[in-house]
C-alpha cells in the first residue's frame, strides 16, 4: 500500500460517481439510437438486407464489447473502492447497469422489393457521425473528471486505472466500428447513385 499522502471530499466522489453513471447511461442510449438508426433507414431489397446486416453486426459487436468494458470497469472501481469510507469517510462508487438495455434490432427480411431513398442514406451518414462523435465526446470525458476530483490515495488511482482501462478498450472499439460502417454507407451511396442514371436520349 502506498505512503503518500491520503484525500478523501465525500462529495466530489459521490459527484464523480453520479458523473460516471450518466455518461455509461448515455453511451448506451446512443449505441442503441445508433443501431436503431441503421435498421431503421429506408433502404429495404437485397442489397439493403446485405448492408443492414454488416452494419447491424458492426453495431452490435461494438454494443456487446463496451457493455463488457462497462461490466469489468464497474467491477474495478466497486474493488478499488470497496475500503473508500474507513476513518476517512466517502463510500464505494458503484455503476448501475441494470438500467442500461442493449437493444438489437434485425434487419427486415429481404422481400424482393427494391426501395430506397437516396436522401435518408445521406442522412444516415450526418446521423452516424454524429453518434460516434457523442460516444467519444462521453469516453473521453471519463478521465478528466475523475482527475479533476478532490481525491487521492490508493483507491482514487485504482479508480483511474479502471476508468482508463474502460477508456481504451471503448475508444478502439468506436473508432473501428465508426470506420466500418461510415464506408459501408458511403459505398451503398454511391451504389444507389450508380444506379439511378436516366438513359441518354
Amino acid at each position: 500500500m502506498s505512503m503518500s499522502v491520503k484525500r478523501i471530499n465525500p462529495p466530489e466522489i459521490q459527484a464523480f460517481g453520479t458523473f460516471l453513471n450518466g455518461k455509461i447511461d448515455s453511451i448506451f442510449a446512443t449505441m442503441n439510437a445508433l443501431c436503431n438508426a441503421v435498421v431503421d433507414v429506408q433502404y429495404y431489397g437485397t442489397n439493403a438486407f446485405a448492408f443492414k446486416s454488416q452494419c447491424s453486426t458492426a453495431a452490435n459487436d461494438m454494443a456487446t464489447k463496451l457493455q463488457t468494458a462497462s461490466v469489468a470497469m464497474a467491477t474495478n472501481i466497486a474493488s478499488a473502492t470497496s475500503r473508500v469510507g474507513g476513518s476517512l469517510g466517502g463510500e464505494r462508487i458503484s455503476i448501475n447497469l441494470s438500467d442500461n438495455k442493449l437493444t438489437l434490432p434485425t434487419p427486415q427480411p429481404d422481400t424482393g422489393i427494391q426501395e430506397v431513398d437516396p436522401a435518408a442514406l445521406t442522412g444516415l451518414s450526418t446521423t452516424v457521425a454524429d453518434q460516434f462523435t457523442q460516444l467519444i465526446d462521453a469516453v473521453s470525458s471519463l478521465a478528466p473528471r475523475l482527475e479533476q476530483t478532490d481525491w487521492k490515495g490508493d483507491a482514487r488511482d485504482g479508480t483511474l486505472a479502471a476508468v482508463q482501462s474502460f477508456v481504451r478498450t471503448a475508444s478502439t472499439t468506436i473508432e473501428s466500428t465508426q470506420t466500418s460502417i461510415t464506408d459501408a454507407i458511403k459505398t451503398q451511396v454511391e451504389v444507389v447513385g450508380e444506379a439511378d442514371v436516366a438513359p441518354q436520349a
